[in-house]
């Protein structure tokens, strides 16, 4: 029987061996794990994890294990029957001396893949930063804000085909897999990595110049119109036509005319 954390998690290390080893001779990687701990009375306790792209790291499973069982086993009522994943809140643990919380020692330890990918080639780094194992570091990281903070915590950006531009997008969680759909095409014209939340009101003396936070820019050259316009029906209607302005000094914005209200607005910068 074990209670204290170093042996256990050594011998979730030991258990977790022979999974990678054969996980990786399937060329198959893990996206859910359970780890049950059995007792001799107690229901048993079970931590799950999720991983956001699947994996045969044995270092990467157990990390991602071991801080999932850190905050499981020292959360009040965790000891009974199996335990729901992202129920808890991360604590501050010291590796060392840590006693397990729980009514009766560990008497069995059992790991099970409960879902599985294949494993997707990997295309030999060009450059040594790009190498697999920074690419693994960064996995690892994103694994374990999911384990700690909760699946819905950690999210990604997911284009929309929404109009106006400041609503082409939503945030979805990691695990949830990106609509990549053709429908989503992208625009022909091109998009500033700049783009504000909400456009900024300008004072236009169209074509010669523009202020923007009292500051005037003399206008050099003009790239457009580009006539976006949302229908009707939609949440927020929207009727634009939008340049690229390039002003003396050699930078580039994305303003447009609001045609309804006959009013200008910065809504981008090009870099």
């Amino acid at each position: 029987p074990v209670r204290g954390s170093e042996l256990l998690f050594t011998i979730l290390e030991q258990l977790l061996e022979p999974l990678a080893r054969g996980l990786d001779q399937a060329q198959r990687g893990a996206r859910h794990i359970e780890c049950w701990l059995y007792h001799g009375i107690a229901a048993p306790v079970c931590a799950e994890i999720a991983l956001h792209r699947c994996s045969a790291s044995r270092k990467h499973l157990f990390h991602l294990l071991r801080a999932r069982l850190e905050d499981l086993l020292r959360a009040p009522g965790a000891t009974r029957g199996k335990v729901k994943r992202n129920t808890w809140p991360a604590k501050k643990i010291q590796d060392k001396g840590l006693t397990l919380e729980v009514e009766e020692s560990v008497e069995a330890v059992a790991i099970h893949v409960t879902a599985s990918e294949s494993l997707a080639d990997q295309q030999l780094p060009l450059f040594e930063r790009a190498s697999a194992e920074n690419s693994g570091e960064l996995s690892l990281l994103l694994d374990r804000l999911v384990t700690r903070l909760g699946a819905a915590a950690v999210c990604r950006v997911q284009l929309e085909d929404e109009l106006p531009p400041e609503r082409g997008f939503r945030l979805v969680p990691l695990g949830e897999r990106i609509n990549r759909s053709p429908s989503s095409a992208i625009p022909v014209a091109p998009r500033p990595l700049g783009l504000l939340p909400q456009p900024i009101a300008i004072k236009m003396d169209w074509p010669r110049t523009f202020s923007w936070n009292e500051m005037p820019h003399a206008i050099h050259s003009v790239t457009g119109p580009e006539r976006i316009e949302s229908g009707w029906w939609r949440e927020v209607a929207a009727r634009r036509d939008y340049y690229i302005v390039e002003v003396n000094s050699g930078a580039r914005y994305w303003l447009f005319e609001e045609i309804n209200e006959q009013r200008w607005f910065l809504h981008g910068w090009f870099d």
